[in-house]
């Protein structure tokens, strides 16, 4: 009970801050003088989707921070002045970054891209095919897109009953910050699931930063942050907080670190339109912030046995003949071969080549969505890979794009959220863009996501442009066919 009720005085801390006006890039930049801000696809949004893009309550902050003494018991000597797992030994073992949405899941989303990055280092494979479903962990641990969720259940749950791969359970919270039933995972979601072996909590409300940089060296891990109005402008340099209103509690990973510049190297999951590419650095001096106060390490068991695509991601768009590298332990004895199905119906098998490299041709399919799973056998035992949601694309992506909030003539102000209907075939955009376009054409807003439903929302902050006449059109996006929607012609008056 106590638990509840901690959780409902967060959401109305938050709801009150929705209220206050926003922090403009030229109050951010007159303070701050040690990084560069300025206007991000996070910045142009309003209190309450910040909010929904966060997910750690707050009173996991309310404590006090203890200071470490550096002669920490886990200093590694010789140390690096600076350790980034993108460019370990000039390899690259990050998992990409992705875009949680609309949704609290922030701790989902840092739990797994922790966990890809610790498989890849395991595995030493560079190309990240390992994807694992946020949406099931999110929604069988625990989670709420309301409230969000504790670090410290992620990790249990993940070690407990681990993860399954992404096409088993896609992420579909991000689209209008609704949360799915843990039933909506696959049948068979269990056997599909990868578990951490160990965990370890390197600092716990603490500023132990010799033990962090040195769990560091082993691989990524979670931490918990304070997120001000001003972490919503960042940009590039070394992030510390120097104005504007608190806005919730956040989850992110930590990659690396920078000795010199006293700094943190982690991964955000608000798409690659903030931030560096969606990577900040954070000043682990930063008490505000608090980057690196709580941190969760994972260990993940050694496999002698695996197969994966090369580089190959869900929603890859495929067309002609798909070639990919297929990464396996098995020895030149072994086969390998994939299939490709439709939901339960196997609708083509193959076999890789004696360099494995498999040849798909997919011309032979049906445009649509489907799963593509990798399996190598020595004979005796056959290997199954992590199945992947790919679309086959090879004819025309066609798309009805309607906006049904607004109207053509109205005139709008403040904040507004469209409602947007999507009928598309033969598959559902990869991406949808939301553009503000002036008198001549010109772009002058944009926003995107790649959280898609044929029924979504987006916001747009009116004051993000100048009052006038414009024209608001929607592009629907797969692989490089896109299609635009009709103009519509609305006022801007502020």
């Amino acid at each position: 009970m106590m638990i509840r009720t901690l959780l409902v005085s967060v959401a109305l801390l938050t709801t009150g801050l929705a209220q206050a006006a926003r922090l403009t890039l030229q109050e951010v930049q007159k303070e701050n003088k040690t990084w560069v801000a300025g206007e991000t696809s996070v910045s142009k949004l309003g209190v309450e989707e910040i909010k929904r893009m966060l997910g750690v309550p707050l009173s996991k902050f309310d404590r006090d921070v203890v200071t470490v003494k550096k002669n920490s018991s886990a200093t590694v000597k010789n140390a690096p002045a600076r350790f980034d797992w993108r460019n370990a030994d000039g390899m690259n073992y990050s998992s990409p970054v992705l875009d949680q949405g609309l949704c609290g899941s922030c701790v989902a989303f840092a739990t797994v891209a922790t966990l890809e990055t610790q498989m890849n280092i395991a595995r030493k494979i560079t190309s990240s095919p390992w994807e694992y479903s946020t949406q099931h962990l999110f929604a069988c641990g625990g989670g709420s897109c309301e409230m969000g969720w504790w670090p410290d259940n992620a990790v249990d749950y993940l070690q407990r009953n681990g993860t399954p791969d992404q096409a088993c359970s896609p992420y579909k919270s991000g689209v209008k910050g609704l949360d799915m039933d843990c039933s909506e995972s696959c049948a068979d979601s269990k056997a599909r699931s990868q578990k951490i072996v160990n965990s370890t909590t390197p600092s716990t409300g603490s500023k132990d930063i010799e033990a962090v940089k040195a769990a560091l060296l082993k691989g990524p891990l979670m931490t918990t942050m304070m997120v001000y109005e001003d972490f919503t402008f960042y940009k590039s340099g070394v992030y510390k907080h120097t104005t504007g209103k608190i806005l919730g509690g956040h989850a992110v990973s930590i990659i690396g670190y920078d000795a010199d510049q006293k700094a943190w190297i982690a991964k955000n999951s608000w798409g690659t339109s903030w931030g560096d590419q969606g990577f900040f650095l954070a000043s682990w001096d930063d008490k505000k912030s608090g980057v690196g106060e709580d941190t969760w390490g994972y260990e993940v068991a050694p496999d002698s046995s695996y197969v994966a695509f090369d580089g190959l991601r869900d929603k890859a768009v495929l067309s002609g003949t798909a070639t990919f590298n297929v990464l396996t332990t098995g020895t030149k004895a072994q086969t390998i071969e994939y299939t490709v199905a439709q939901g339960k119906n196997e609708v083509m098998r193959g076999a890789a080549n004696a360099t494995g490299i498999a040849a798909i041709d997919t011309t032979k399919l049906v445009d649509g969505v489907y799963d593509l799973v990798p399996m190598t056998s020595d004979g005796k035992n056959q290997v199954r890979g992590q199945p992947h949601e790919v679309i086959v694309l090879n004819g025309k992506f066609e798309a009805n794009l309607k906006i049904d909030s607004v109207k053509a003539g109205d005139t709008i102000k403040d904040r507004i959220v469209m409602g947007i209907s999507i009928a598309a075939k033969p598959v559902l955009p990869s991406l949808l863009k939301f553009e503000v376009r002036d008198s001549a054409g010109k772009t002058v807003f944009t926003k995107e996501t790649p959280n898609i439903g044929e029924d979504m929302d987006m916001s747009f902050r009116t004051t993000n442009v100048p009052n006038g006449n414009y024209n608001l059109v929607l592009i629907a996006q797969v692989g490089s066919q896109s299609v635009e929607s009709a103009p519509l012609a609305i006022v801007i008056k502020n």
